[in-house]
């Protein structure tokens, strides 16, 4: 389950800065913390969490 919540914040939150990821290695390339969801080796959901705040955060200010 986080795998995919994972990716889908690397792809979004990347876009939103004009940058397009297709694949796992490229969203683990640009965000090294997202490494351990998107290859299923952690269950310590509090780096996901950081990243689901910043993608709220980006959505309220736009």
């Amino acid at each position: 389950m986080y795998k995919t919540i994972a990716f889908q914040l690397g792809i979004t939150l990347a876009l939103l800065e004009s940058v397009e990821l297709y694949t796992k290695e490229s969203i683990i390339e640009y965000y090294p913390n997202l490494e351990k969801y998107l290859l299923r080796k952690e269950s310590n959901v509090n780096a996901l969490q950081e990243y689901l705040n910043e993608f709220i955060k980006k959505m309220k200010d736009s």
